[in-house]
């Protein structure tokens, strides 16, 4: 009996479904002339049920049946309203838009007069704060689809000609027409979104959809509800560090002029239409149109842009569009469709996108489920996504493909199941990298199963000081991978001096475990020895190729060396939640080297290289040191995405802490190193908006107990006396090596930087139009009133071109405790993700 009420109940809501969405509305919406009209939104009155066209200007909407009301809207174009009765379970209407112009009366100013748009702009923003704070809760399904298309490639590639046939292959693997065009990539997503107010959200994705790729994972975060009511503006990251001030800015009239274009009458209200002009360029500035529901004084719907004239980095072009709509209760506007379309050009490939975030089945200032925001998780994966077949992406997707796209879905994920039966047929994949490039420079390899034997890139084993002459060397290398996440690594580096004659050599061993589960938790614990050569100030404040490069062509040689027998064993924890902790006990037998050549290519400069030991330091005793060293570090406010397989970690906006003490045990096999020493640190970064940005290194340590203190033990300082950047936020860019080095009982070091991120140079009529940006710098070191240092920088960054504006020049004053005139000098870096590579 009751097997037999569970089948009734089941009969019923199956038949419930179908009735409630018994109707299939399909159509094209198209201009006066027949032209599609991609991405136009079709609501149904009083609900939230809706939809929007493609690219082509198909739709597809499902409805109850009965009478229902479509709401019919695309910007530049009248919105559109049609009742119907739907009965059949598939009906065809076609819509027809009428462009704005042929149907709206301009408005006429006269002469002297303000503009009417500006009253209106004045309510707009005298509203927003109301409108920002209205809605509490929100909860959303959302659909996005992005694409990025190769709209053509170039005729030449720095000047050489791409011969026909090298272009017919380029078409072939980029699956391109003959006209040059295709799409790059595909992707479709469904998630289920959540906000609490003020700034708590969660995602929970259910779908993913990748051409040519099953395993895509998309976007963990869905692009964000922009809010064009706030003072500044941020679209895409890396496009303007910035952001771009919003047309509501509190201070609006100060960088846009307004003027209203035309009003018309939308179901009862009075909308206007408004151009958005900026007052000068290159100002992080939108321009566009925007209009205004009256009364409420609210956006209906947004189309801004932006270009190089307001400063934008990476893109060519981006247009920008939104649109609202009324909630059923008529209370409130909340957001229906967001629009994104990239464009850019990079050496001749042309490229172009659109991104189409469509939101429905809103849910607003209702109770939403707390736990979601108790936990550090603020973006989880259906166990599904990943899976989900072609019958239910017809039932959800709001937004039907375009055929263009149903072709490269076939065609990408038809080659992609190819691929991967290949894979499968071949078994463990095996590798090698045998090539005369790689052997001199990334280094050469051969790899199968989970073996892999290789060779460090041989002009790395290559360089020159003043103290082993030439030197050259050998590092082989095993490499063993039992299972995902665990790791076996023996490495032999072999070097010799032909200078000195002497050989020397480190053998290492390690054993590291990845947690496979959480990307910000595992653990190495590495064990060496040997006989080799370290530089006296063990933060390496040169690199031996730079001093290589310096010593030949300059004839300095600021790389200080000695000689230890060595034993080290190190562990290294990473406990996740921004949590880190190191360990490391070495034994040395330390041993002071001497200069055996003089010989450099500057002529002039032979014979004037400086003694190997620093003049500034104590004379270099042999000795033996065995030293401990724990460190800690720790970022608050870590967050997690839960990937399907994996929990991903989101580092914290707040600033990095340091701890770090370091014990000299005397008296273990002959040490005679007797000291402690403590140091702290804080580094952080935060943005000022339109000012730039600061960045902080602070820290301050010293020793307790300094009965022994051998010269690499002692507190240097990151000096730099060559033309190329040290490392910024760590060194200092004019302070000779060794100068400042002592044992103090405390210290104090700041590094910081102002980066101005367009901000001043905009108003530069060069530096505007190449964008390159104003850069401020300033590094302190104190101990005394009689022992202190510190130098400040103005320079200029962000210069190159396209993706590569990644220059630096500074123009450095240091002053030094005892000199009455400051030094001066120049110094060359590469800024962004490139600062840290000297």
């Amino acid at each position: 009996m009751m097997k037999c009420k569970t089948l009734l109940l089941l009969c019923c809501s199956l038949l419930c479904c179908q009735v409630i969405w018994a109707v299939t509305l399909k159509g094209k919406i198209t201009d006066p002339k027949g032209e599609a009209i991609p991405f136009a939104t079709l609501q149904v009155s009083g609900t939230s049920n809706g939809t929007a066209a493609n690219e082509d200007g198909y739709y597809v909407l499902r409805l109850p049946e009965g009478k229902a009301t479509l709401v019919v809207r695309m910007i530049g174009y009248k919105p559109t309203y049609k009742t119907l009765m739907v009965s059949n379970s598939t009906e065809t209407l076609d819509i027809v838009l009428e462009e704005e112009s042929k149907e709206l009366t301009e408005v006429t100013v006269k002469a002297n007069a303000e503009d009417p748009a500006y009253a209106i702009m004045r309510q707009v923003i005298a509203q927003k704060s109301k409108h920002s704070k209205a809605i509490k809760t929100l909860e959303a399904d959302v659909y996005l689809k992005g694409k990025l298309l190769m709209r053509d490639i170039p005729k030449s590639f720095f000047g050489v000609k791409i011969e026909e046939k090298d272009a017919a292959d380029m078409q072939k693997d980029l699956m391109l027409d003959s006209n040059n065009r295709g799409i790059l990539y595909l992707l479709e997503q469904m998630t289920h979104y959540t906000y609490k107010a003020p700034k708590s959200t969660y995602n929970e994705v259910k779908a993913i959809k990748t051409s040519g790729d099953p395993k895509g994972l998309g976007f963990a975060q869905m692009p964000a509800i922009v809010n064009i009511y706030e003072n500044n503006v941020s679209l895409l990251s890396g496009i303007g560090s910035r952001g771009f001030i919003s047309p509501a800015h509190n201070n609006a009239f100060f960088y846009y002029r307004f003027r209203l274009l035309q009003s018309y009458m939308d179901n009862g209200l009075m909308i206007h239409k408004i151009a958005v002009i900026p007052k000068r360029e290159f100002e992080p500035l939108f321009r566009g149109t925007v209009y205004v529901v009256e009364g409420d004084w609210v956006f209906q719907q947004v189309q801004l842009s932006l270009d190089k004239r307001a400063q934008m980095e990476m893109l060519d072009t981006l247009v920008f569009e939104q649109q609202y709509r009324k909630t059923e209760d008529s209370k409130l506007w909340v957001i229906q469709q967001q629009i994104m379309y990239p464009y850019m050009s990079i050496l001749g490939f042309k490229f172009s996108g659109d991104f189409v975030t469509n939101y429905g089945n809103m849910v607003i200032n209702k109770p939403v489920n707390e736990k979601l925001f108790s936990s550090k998780i603020i973006s989880t994966y259906d166990p599904e996504s990943l899976s989900r077949d072609s019958s239910y992406w017809e039932q959800q997707r709001p937004i039907s493909l375009s055929t263009e796209e149903q072709t490269n879905y076939h065609k990408k994920d038809s080659a992609a199941q190819i691929i991967q039966k290949m894979r499968d047929s071949l078994g463990p994949p095996s590798s090698r990298r045998l090539d005369l490039v790689s052997f001199l420079t990334m280094g050469a390899y051969i790899r199968k199963g989970h073996h892999e034997f290789g060779l460090s890139g041989l002009l790395n084993q290559v360089g020159y000081n003043t103290v082993e002459g030439l030197y050259t060397g050998l590092e082989p290398y095993w490499q063993y991978n039992p299972h995902k996440g665990d790791m076996v690594k023996l490495i032999a580096n072999n070097r010799y001096g032909w200078a000195n004659q002497q050989y020397q050599y480190m053998y290492t061993a390690q054993y590291a475990h990845e947690d496979t589960t959480r990307t910000d938790k595992g653990w190495k614990v590495q064990l060496s020895g040997g006989r080799y050569v370290f530089q006296i100030n063990p933060d390496n404040p040169i690199s031996a190729p730079w001093n290589t490069s310096v010593s030949l062509f300059y004839g300095a040689n600021y790389m200080k060396l000695y000689q230890a027998s060595i034993g080290r064993l190190n562990f290294e924890n990473r406990w996740g939640n921004g949590l880190s902790l190191s360990a490391d006990l070495r034994y040395e037998d330390r041993s002071p080297m001497e200069n055996h050549t003089d010989y450099t290519f500057y002529q002039k400069r032979r014979g004037e290289f400086t003694p190997n030991n620093p003049p500034e330091l104590p004379a270099f005793e042999a000795h033996k040191a065995a030293i401990a060293t724990i460190s800690l570090n720790y970022q608050p406010g870590w967050k997690y995405i839960q990937y399907p397989h994996q929990k991903a970690a989101v580092k914290g906006n707040a600033p990095l802490f340091g701890l770090s003490y370091s014990k000299g045990i005397a008296g273990i096999m002959g040490s005679r190193s007797d000291f402690d020493r403590w140091t702290v640190s804080i580094k952080d970064e935060f943005s000022m908006k339109l000012l730039g940005n600061i960045r902080y290194n602070v820290l301050a340590g010293g020793f307790l107990n300094k009965r022994y203190v051998g010269n690499p033990d002692m507190y240097h300082i990151m000096g730099n006396q060559t033309i190329l950047s040290g490392q910024y936020l760590n060194s200092f860019q004019l302070a000779p090596y060794y100068r400042f080095s002592s044992i103090p009982s405390l210290y104090t070091e700041m590094h910081a930087e102002w980066h101005f991120n367009g901000w001043l140079t905009n108003k530069v009529p060069l530096f505007k139009r190449l964008n390159w940006h104003l850069v401020a710098a300033g590094n302190l070191m104190y101990i005394n009133q009689n022992q202190y240092y510190g130098e400040y920088s103005v320079g200029l960054e962000n210069i190159g071109f396209k993706f590569m504006k990644v220059l630096r020049v500074d123009l450095v004053a240091g002053y030094e405790q005892g000199k009455a005139r400051p030094n001066y000098g120049l110094r060359l870096g590469l800024s962004g993700i490139f600062s840290t590579l000297k």
